[in-house]
């Protein structure tokens, strides 16, 4: 997986800058899962993951016009899906297909696209694991589709396993798909497990021979030497990059939303706030991108906990022990619904509804359709905060200090971690947990596999971060105390 993402991070950013290419990697460019009745629609098109059962498929397409021109038919070596394995209830073969008529991923309900019975690869059962790509080759499909065949995209389907796959919309739960093309013509190189750009020998992870170009980069800057300050231009401050400090802060990273707020989620597109204090019961839409408010709307009491299934905002009142559903493109209100005492945390699992009850010491799991009480597990004191990483749920333990990783089909406990002072939210980066500590004023960073504490950071003395989310590229975390009441923080 390394390697796959620093070609496909490699192609992106510098692609335009090579006449000709080795290997290309495309992002999905739609994906949609049928339900059980056969259908696709627009729920189906946004969720975060992709069910594929014994009577649900996954549907794939990519853009092959984007292909650089030296890219054909006749000189393609080499082309592989690649698939991340959000959840996985049941392991069992998956047959890859060609889709035989065309399809959009955000339609009115109609029938699901058909497909060829004409096996294009296979998955075996037993490569399939929770939170892990697999790959399988479909050169003979592409090379068609380059030679003119008409390209529909991919079918997913499987006799007898249940699983779900990652979604372009859901990188808060894996990694959507990629299909990554090599060609016996350009100046890519790959050795090793090495990329070369004008050298077929790379000896580092990444080696260029010959100047690079590009519109931006991003990291912390903290493995680069050798740099000189005179040289820097257009910086915000160029004793930081000097000295490898890259976290730069100003006002444009601050947003005035509503009282007290502690909740956080991203649905795609915007940043939605539980505004928690005093008597408040709205939450507040932001654009991701600027920070601007979209609108404000009315939910329950004390609202706190808020995520998003892929089609709605659920929020979770604490003053009224329900939750309410929103129209994530409207803001209409249904529901509420009841759960537990003091209901704090909510996630969506690519399924249910989780919602952690700080007073009744339980999270409560429902049906996203409904509404309805799946089930209720007991946890640790004061469950504050819950989320899902693409195979177990989370809890955030207030009074102890402490996380308990559950398992999302049992709810048996794997594990109790600790981490800073009254852990009050919780996310999911695709491969890190990550933990608001309203009590010391930091955010705690944790390997979802092991549980290890992979760092802890600062967000001021006396600011209680009590919200936290991630976009795709940012931590978000919003600020309940201190100077900074009424703002949230970008890192």
């Amino acid at each position: 997986m390394k390697n796959l993402f620093a070609r496909f991070a490699l192609t992106l950013a510098l692609g335009s800058l090579l006449t000709s290419v080795r290997a290309v990697i495309l992002p999905v460019a739609e994906d949609t899962s049928s339900t059980v009745a056969g259908k696709i629609n627009e729920t189906t098109g946004k969720a975060v993951t992709l069910s594929v059962t014994s009577r649900q498929q996954a549907f794939l397409s990519f853009d092959l016009s984007t292909l650089p021109a030296t890219v054909t038919a006749s000189n393609v070596t080499s082309a592989r899906l690649n698939l991340y394995v959000s959840s996985l209830v049941t392991a069992g073969d998956l047959t890859v297909h060609t889709v035989t008529n065309a399809w959009q991923e955000l339609t009115a309900p109609v029938t699901a696209p058909g497909y060829s019975s004409e096996v294009v690869g296979t998955i075996p059962a037993a490569d399939l694991v929770a939170k892990k790509f697999v790959e399988v080759d479909v050169t003979v499909a592409v090379s068609n589709w380059l030679s003119g065949a008409s390209n529909c995209g991919f079918a997913i389907a499987t006799a007898a396993g249940n699983l779900r796959l990652a979604s372009k919309e859901g990188l808060g739960t894996g990694f959507p798909a990629l299909l990554e093309i090599e060609s016996s013509n350009g100046s890519i190189y790959f050795s090793g497990g090495n990329v070369g750009i004008g050298t077929a020998t790379p000896v580092t992870e990444l080696q260029v021979s010959g100047t690079v170009t590009a519109t931006s980069f991003t990291g912390n800057g903290a493995g680069l030497t050798n740099l000189s300050g005179a040289a820097l231009t257009g910086l915000p401050n160029l004793e930081q990059i000097a000295l490898l400090k890259w976290s730069v802060s100003s006002a444009d990273n601050t947003f005035t939303v509503g009282t007290a707020p502690i909740g956080l989620c991203f649905d795609g597109t915007s940043i939605w706030v539980a505004n928690t204090g005093g008597s408040s019961t709205t939450v507040t839409k932001l654009a991701a991108s600027t920070g601007a408010t979209i609108g404000t709307y009315t939910v329950g009491s004390q609202p706190e906990g808020i995520c998003f299934d892929g089609a709605s905002i659920w929020v979770a009142n604490f003053g009224n022990n329900n939750v309410t559903k929103l129209n994530a493109s409207t803001g209409a209100a249904s529901g509420p619904y009841s759960v537990g005492t003091g209901p704090a945390g909510i996630c969506f699992d690519g399924a249910s509804i989780w919602v952690a009850n700080n007073n009744s010491g339980t999270v409560t799991k429902l049906n996203t359709n409904t509404g309805a009480t799946i089930g209720t597990y007991t946890v640790g004191s004061e469950a504050d905060a819950i989320c899902f990483d693409g195979a177990s749920i989370w809890v955030a333990n207030n009074l102890s200090g402490t996380l308990t990783k559950l398992n999302a089909s049992t709810g048996a406990t794997l594990g109790t971690y600790i981490v800073g002072s009254f852990p009050h939210a919780l996310c999911f980066d695709g491969a890190s947990i990550w933990v608001a500590n309203a009590g010391s004023g930091d955010v705690t960073k944790l390997n979802a596999s092991t549980g290890a504490t992979i760092g802890t950071y600062s967000v001021g003395i006396g600011s209680n971060p009590e919200g936290i989310c991630f976009d795709g590229a940012s931590i978000w975390v919003s600020n309940w105390g201190g100077a900074s009441g009424t703002t949230v923080t970008k890192l």
